[in-house]
């Protein structure tokens, strides 16, 4: 009843909804990456009360902060795919979110326990914040050094089992137990204060009450430019990044690391808060445009399907990388990726009704 609720109460209301999409979209941004910071505020004191004080408990506190701080930013992914404060030629979206990950790019891996920046202690002496950016993507797609998928690296460590996600070995943290044990400290402190920064960046583009940001050259333009933005980013991240690029592919190679958070196992709630992001985004969209009068049987079919997938993300059941070997596991996302490849052909034509270029 309540996912009714959600998408169905604001038909009721929409011929009182603010009609300023352009502004209703940059105040929902804000609030949006607002969140994520603040929870990645949350992740920083965790991980700095692990480091001080280095327990199973801490570091088990600070996976599921990471946890919870991964889900609020993975909603905010809808605000990419036009080249915006996120993702645009000078967006930090590389240094927060790129992946898949080479995990012996930044530590130990099993065969390779010299391996990674943490252990190569003559080519990278100290561990600080302007290498970490600069060796992001240095040589390699795969080359990843900072953001989410580093720290969720360094707290998980490798997964080889069906039954659980990474166990990273409290010892890696302990000085005079751990090779290096000081170097992955610094790394893991740095990277996690970097993500800070990242998305702290992020939310000052969209604040109107910094001078000349971001948001101020989305103020300017027109509603049609903007609403074209988010249905790219709709479509974009719909029909292409989540089900092809996020689902498609790891159920194709059936290759662990093709998912989103391989080593802890988190990759269903990346799944579901990516696609409650979009969900948001057409919710925003419905209500601020005159798509209910215009053409109500197509908002009424993207509404019933966006229930539906919701429903289908929601029951879901985890780990990913067991799904995509398991026959029903394998039927739940395919379904996923045929329902999100549809209702993007329908996000399509509403934009189409709007008079938008796509």
């Amino acid at each position: 009843m309540k996912l009714w609720i959600t998408l169905i109460l604001p038909l009721f209301l929409s011929g009182i909804a603010n009609a300023d999409f352009t502004m209703a979209y940059a105040e929902k941004a804000f609030a949006d990456y607002s969140e994520a910071k603040s929870h990645a505020l949350l992740l920083k004191e965790a991980i700095d009360q692990f480091l001080k004080e280095t327990t199973q408990a801490n570091l088990e506190n600070a996976k599921t902060v990471w946890t919870e701080a991964r889900k609020a930013y993975s909603s905010t992914e809808i605000y990419r795919f036009y080249g915006g404060p996120i993702d645009g030629e000078d967006g930090p979206e590389g240094h927060i979110n790129a992946w898949p990950l080479d995990e012996a790019y930044i530590d130990y891996v099993k065969g390779g326990a010299k391996s990674g920046i943490i252990n190569r202690t003559q080519d990278f002496p100290l561990i600080t914040k302007e290498l970490l950016i600069e060796l992001n993507e240095k040589d390699g797609e795969k080359n990843i050094s900072t953001g989410w998928h580093a720290i969720e690296f360094l707290l998980w460590g490798q997964d080889f089992y069906d039954d659980s996600a990474g166990q990273r070995p409290l010892s890696d943290y302990i000085i005079g137990q751990g090779p290096n044990a000081d170097r992955r400290r610094a790394y893991l402190s740095i990277v996690t204060d970097l993500l800070v920064e990242q998305i702290e960046s992020v939310v000052d583009a969209w604040d109107k009450n910094i001078p000349n940001s971001f948001f101020y050259q989305w103020s300017q333009l027109k509603e049609t430019e903007t609403l074209t933005k988010a249905f790219t980013s709709l479509t974009s991240m719909a029909g292409d990044e989540l089900a092809i690029e996020r689902m498609f592919v790891a159920y194709d190679t059936q290759f662990q690391e093709d998912e989103h958070s391989c080593f802890s196992d988190t990759t269903h709630f990346d799944l579901l808060f990516n696609f409650l992001g979009i969900r948001n985004l057409w919710l925003l969209v419905r209500d601020n445009t005159s798509l209910t009068q215009t053409n109500p049987n197509l908002v009424n079919k993207i509404d019933a399907a966006l229930i539906r997938l919701e429903t289908d993300f929601r029951l879901f059941k985890p780990p990913f990388d067991q799904a995509i070997f398991e026959p029903e596991g394998r039927d739940q996302i395919i379904n996923l990726v045929n329902g999100l490849q549809a209702v993007s052909e329908d996000f399509a034509a509403a934009g189409k009704d709007l008079g938008l270029t796509l």
